[in-house]
């Protein structure tokens, strides 16, 4: 065979290649799209910029052309107000979303063992995560309950009833269980699930108590997912300390990425800029552990890192990290750059535009406020409670 022979051989099984792939990905959606409905905590360093990262890298994989993610806020942001907010209604129509996630307002879930007025709040959260779910799965969406995190230490307004941060998970994770198991009563074929961030949360305080050591100590894991208060301020000078860093943030779209699509989330190259890529790795590691053992999808083995104890050592990032986050190998570019060239550059490059058009074109009609801290979860406005509390 001469060389020429060769030549034009190999350009006829390159064509023949990108020609099979977007019949590929013709058998899936052409678009996943994902909406996050809640506060500041899902807000948090645009972590649905970071789920849709994710999900750009494996969208081969995932056999779709583009991705769409989107966050919508309002004032008063707890599912209460929002199961009664006639432009989110709008908004979940507006679009045919894959995923809707649902995060109330941080003390609420836990409130399902109160005998008194926040017992009534609680109980409005319910119907109002059913009055939702009613809305998104008419749409053909799935829902997920993004479950939150307990605060770093006591809840300063409820410390009786949140004394420390075990006590404050493991009642907002029988909260985000009990929204689920409504949902299932109230449609046994509902698409649902959980996404238990404030677990993740939770398996790396207990690795650190495990070893004998405290999570409170400054620099620990646990301690590293906490934006401190002089970091955080709130115009009610609230003095709880629970907001997450960027660490925090990337733990919980590591847990969403994972449950959304079940895919490995360890196998993803992505981190925000600003981390070292050890941590990155041990925080992926244990939001697939706690996902597939919550789940009973996959062996959770363990980070191959020991994520007891303090942080590790910084490692910086190479050179090749981009604007929107770090951690791609030098293949990963080369890849989209071959796959410009043969004709795939279209599916490419529309999930980058996809990632820049995060705002709905109908911004009023939408609803949009970006806020800088947890809106208030004014329980004066749920029916028959007769109490109230101050930003969450």
């Amino acid at each position: 065979m001469t060389g020429h022979s060769a030549r034009c051989l190999g350009r006829l099984a390159l064509l023949g290649l990108f020609s099979i792939l977007p019949l590929v990905r013709a058998q899936g959606p052409s678009s996943l799209d994902l909406l996050m409905v809640g506060n500041s905590f899902s807000k948090a360093h645009n972590m649905e910029e970071m789920i849709q990262t994710m999900l750009n890298e494996r969208k081969m994989i995932l056999q779709t052309t583009s991705i769409f993610a989107a966050r919508f806020e309002e004032g008063g942001a707890n599912l209460t107000h929002y199961a009664y907010a006639p432009a989110l209604k709008r908004m979940i129509h507006d679009r045919p979303w894959t995923w809707v996630v649902l995060q109330e307002q941080s003390e609420t879930p836990g409130f399902n063992e109160m005998q008194s007025a926040w017992l009534g709040g609680f109980n409005a959260s319910r119907k109002s995560v059913e009055i939702l779910n009613r809305e998104i799965q008419a749409n053909g969406a799935t829902t997920i309950l993004f479950e939150t995190w307990g605060y770093f230490d006591l809840d300063p307004y409820n410390s009786g009833y949140y004394p420390d941060y075990p006590t404050m998970q493991d009642k907002i994770s029988r909260g985000y269980q009990i929204y689920y198991d409504d949902i299932l009563k109230d449609n046994a074929t509902a698409h649902v699930k959980i996404a238990p961030a404030g677990l993740a949360y939770q398996r790396i305080y207990n690795s650190i108590v495990d070893k004998g050591k405290d999570p409170h100590e400054k620099g620990s894991l646990f301690e590293e997912l906490y934006m401190t208060v002089e970091d955080h301020p709130t115009p009610d000078n609230n003095v709880a300390r629970k907001y997450p860093t960027l660490e925090g943030s990337y733990l919980c779209g590591c847990v969403l990425f994972q449950t959304l699509t079940g895919l490995d989330v360890r196998q993803s190259g992505y981190y925000p800029t600003g981390m070292d890529v050890k941590l990155a790795k041990i925080l992926r590691d244990v939001a697939y552990d706690t996902v597939v053992e919550i789940e009973g999808t996959g062996d959770a083995s363990g980070s191959a890192y020991d994520y007891g104890g303090t942080r590790p050592p910084y490692i910086p990032q190479d050179s090749g990290n981009s604007s929107t986050g770090g951690g791609s190998p030098a293949w990963r570019w080369m890849l989209a750059a071959v796959l410009m060239a043969g004709g795939l550059g279209s599916y490419w490059m529309a999930g980058k535009r996809q990632q820049r058009s995060m705002v709905p074109p109908s911004t009023r009609d939408y609803g949009w406020n970006p806020i800088s801290h947890e809106d208030a979860m004014e329980l004066t406005d749920v029916p028959n409670s007769g109490a109230s509390m101050p930003l969450a």
